[in-house]
């Protein structure tokens, strides 16, 4: 048998069925990637397929919505890092700029 259930021990099975109690994990043994499938009215649609890596795992586990307020946090850190940078350059500009009249 090529595709079987996908379960999988970071719950990301699960996680899929509470998003839309229609759709299905499979896993295809011929490509070794996980499928998902929306199995509504009977009629079976492949939805997307990506390969089974373990930082694909992570990626799903940390943009889970429990880790809304991590995810912000760290998007607000890179935010003030790049502005800090932008306003040192804007300095070392304008230094360059008065050192040169």
């Amino acid at each position: 048998m090529e595709k079987i259930e996908y379960k999988d021990m970071f719950g990301i099975y699960y996680r899929v069925k509470q998003i839309r109690p229609t759709y299905k994990l499979l896993l295809n043994r011929k490509t070794n990637k996980v499928e998902l499938f929306d199995c509504l009215y009977n009629q079976t649609q492949l939805i997307f397929d990506l390969p089974i890596y373990p930082n694909i795992l992570q990626k799903i586990k940390y943009t889970m919505v429990e880790n809304a307020n991590k995810i912000f946090r760290d998007v607000e850190l890179k935010n003030r890092i790049f502005e800090e940078k932008n306003m040192q350059n804007a300095i070392y500009s304008a230094k360059n700029l008065i050192q040169q009249y």
